[in-house]
Order: C-alpha cells, then structure tokens, then sequence
C-alpha cells in the first residue's frame, strides 16, 4: 500500500475571489483514512462571504475489482457530504463550506472509507485515490458598524403617594332561614244542594185574630186557611167552565 501524504495547504485569497490548488495524491483505504488541516490567510479588511471545498477522487481498481465505495466527508468534526462508488475516471466533487466554520482561519478535513460485506461473514476494504483539495473562498470588504446613538437618560419618575389602607367592612350577618310553609290541606268539596222536585207549599197569612173585650167571652170561631183555599179553587173551577161553554 501507499504511502498516504498529509499535507497543510495555506491559501493566499484576494480580496473578492480568490482560490489556491493543494495537489495531494494519496492512496486511502479502509482502515487508513485522510486527515489534514487547511489554513487560510487572514486579509484585513475583508470578511468571507461564501466557500466552497472541492475533492477530485478515483477507482483505479474499479474495472479489476468491483467495490462500491461509501467515502464520508467530515470537516470540523462535522459531516458534510457522502459520496458512492466513485468511477475508475477522476471526478470532483463539491462541498460547501459555512464562514462560521473558517472564522479561526482554519479548516479541519476527514476523509474515511466503508466496507463492502462478503458472505455475511466479513467486510472487503474499500479504496479511493484523492487527486486534488481545491478551497475556493470569496471575500468582501468589510461592512462598516454604524454607531449607535447613546440613549438618553430615562428621567426618574416620581414616587407614587402611597394609597390609604381601606377599613375592612364588617362581615354581613347571615340572615334567618325561613321556616318552610306548612301546606294547605285540600278543602273537600261541598255536597250539591238537592233540588226538590215538587212545588212548594204555600203557606197563606193567617187573618188576625180579634180579641173580645170581655176576656170571659169566647172567641168566635176562625174559618181555618185549607177551607178558604178549597172554597177560592171552587169559584176558579165554576168561572172556567161558564167560559167554556
């Protein structure tokens, strides 16, 4: 196997867009992955805008022996990108890369392998040639900090008069309840009145009775009222029957 070169690439960028080429071929298999640190100039003045990491990889051995790579790109610690079964020709591929990340004017790159399983008993190596790292960084000028106006001083306000405690009021004294009304028993109905069927007797005054003057004299006998009602319905009857006729 190779030999793997790790090298430091420091990138002299203008002031808009600039990029340096760092021309690296290394050899990287499964159990021996790349690792290198990328520095960065600082140009004062100047903030990045945007940057964008560029790696150009191959499979010699793809036509020999059929493998499909899984290489995992991590820069910061932090998992940029994955790529698969890279071809036997070399291609580039392109990450991109955050300005926080490069605030220490730095970029920390790992590169690693996978495996590829056999029979479900073991896994085969995996191996990649790494042609190229190209970091490509755009810069502009800084902005200038606006200052801000001081604020002015907020004026004290006054002390509030403190309210007056308000007197408690006297707890209301709970009310009597009333007893419960006792119910009215129900009034029986009155019985209807018999109405009699037959006519009423008639009862006629009695005419007075005369005193005599002499208190040892008896009374003159008095005609009792059924023999004057017998003799009046007697002319009635008579008159009738004249008419008649």
């Amino acid at each position: 196997m190779l030999k793997k070169i790790i090298a430091t690439a420091a990138l002299a960028l203008g002031v808009t867009s600039a990029a340096q080429a760092t021309y690296l071929p290394a050899y990287l298999t499964t159990n021996d992955p790349y690792n290198a640190t990328l520095k960065i100039s600082d140009v004062a003045g100047t903030e990045i805008e945007s940057a964008k990491l560029y790696l150009t990889f191959a499979d010699v051995t793809n036509n020999t022996w059929t493998t499909k790579e899984t290489i995992s790109v991590k820069l910061d610690g932090v998992l940029a990108g994955t790529i698969y079964n890279v071809g036997s020709d070399y291609t580039t591929y392109s990450f991109n890369v955050r300005p926080s990340t490069l605030s220490d004017n730095k970029l920390d790159l790992s590169i690693s392998l996978g495996c590829t399983p056999a029979y479900y008993i073991f896994c085969l190596d995996q191996d990649v040639w790494l042609k190229k790292i190209l970091l490509d960084i755009k810069r502009v000028p800084t902005k200038p900090t606006v200052p801000t106006t001081p604020t002015e001083p907020t004026t004290p306000t006054t002390p509030t008069t403190p309210t007056t405690p308000t007197t408690p009021t006297e707890p209301t004294t709970p009310t009597t309840p009333t007893e419960p009304t006792t119910p009215t028993q129900p009034t029986e109905p009155t019985p209807p009145v018999d109405v009699p069927t037959e006519p009423p007797v008639v009862t006629l005054p009695q005419p007075p009775v005369e005193l005599p003057a002499d208190p040892t004299t008896p009374p003159s006998e008095v005609p009792e009222p059924a023999t004057l009602l017998t003799l009046g319905l007697g002319l009635m009857g008579l008159a009738a029957a004249r008419r008649r006729k």
